[in-house]
């Protein structure tokens, strides 16, 4: 919406420019009418400025737009309207510059929103992929610090955005995306070490483990409603075995994903029994 705001104010800041660039020398009035036509869109100028935190350099790049404006006043005011007129449009010019560099000012806040997205969507990923690794006893403290502190620094680039505060955005965007490089790399460390002769090994007596628990719960399970046990063990089988295999392979995801299925199996066969019996 800024954007269309700028956009519309260069073309504001064009038909002024030309409807004062050649005034007859008894057509003061729209001289007066051009220089309301320069205050407004100063002051729109201005306030565009302000959000994004360029105000100060925004009124210097202004200051001989401002000076040509308040010849152009005075030479109205003597009947002077040829030379009145000669100066607002080099004020307009320099207007249109001015608004023309904030047009791009705009373009960046723009391109600082899309990133900000991208790496917020990354860190969720990496963030999943952690999951997993923890899950499998794996120390992922220091990676979950990485991604932590760079969802603080997306937080607050996004507040300095709001605030105009282009600058400090742009910092804590660029110092985000390092943590957020720097988490995906020691995760592919940890990734790695999945795969190897040991990292298998762990994955293997970790699921292992699930597998025990799992069953332990099943035989507690026969002792209420040995029926419902049968089903969930009868369900569950083929996919324990894929769960094992994907072990072996030192596929951490795939492992996740089985037993993720595994207790949605579980979790539906539960709530069917539990239909049944307030049917």
């Amino acid at each position: 919406m800024r954007r269309v705001l700028v956009l519309a104010l260069v073309a504001l800041i064009v038909v002024s420019a030309l409807g004062v660039a050649a005034q007859p020398q008894s057509a003061c009035p729209r001289v007066s009418k051009g220089l309301e036509l320069y205050k407004r869109a100063r002051d729109r100028i201005l306030s565009i400025a302000e959000k994004l935190g360029v105000v100060d350099r925004v009124k210097e790049a202004l200051s001989k737009a401002d000076t040509l404006a308040e010849e152009a006043k005075a030479l109205a005011e003597r009947g002077n309207c040829t030379a009145a007129a000669a100066k607002l449009r080099k004020a307009f010019i320099i207007l249109r510059g001015v608004a023309r560099r904030l047009k791009l000012g705009v373009k960046v806040e723009h391109r600082i929103k899309a990133a900000i997205r991208r790496l917020a969507s990354t860190l969720a990923r990496l963030w999943k992929a952690t999951n997993r690794l923890e899950q499998l006893g794996y120390n992922v403290s220091k990676v979950k610090d990485l991604i932590k502190q760079a969802g603080a620094l997306l937080k607050k680039a996004e507040q300095a955005l709001k605030e105009g505060r282009i600058r400090e955005a742009v910092a804590a965007v660029k110092k985000a995306a390092q943590l957020t490089r720097e988490a995906a790399r020691l995760l592919r460390e940890l990734a790695s070490k999945a795969q190897s002769p040991e990292g298998r090994e762990n994955i293997i007596n970790r699921v292992e483990e699930l597998i025990a628990r799992l069953m332990k719960r099943l035989e507690e399970l026969k002792a209420r409603n040995p029926e419902l046990a049968s089903e969930i063990e009868s369900a569950v089988r083929p996919l324990l075995g894929k769960l094992r295999e994907a072990a072996e392979k030192g596929d951490v995801a795939e492992v996740h994903r089985v037993w993720r299925q595994i207790v949605r199996v579980i979790t539906a066969k539960v709530r069917e029994a539990k239909a049944h019996r307030r049917a």
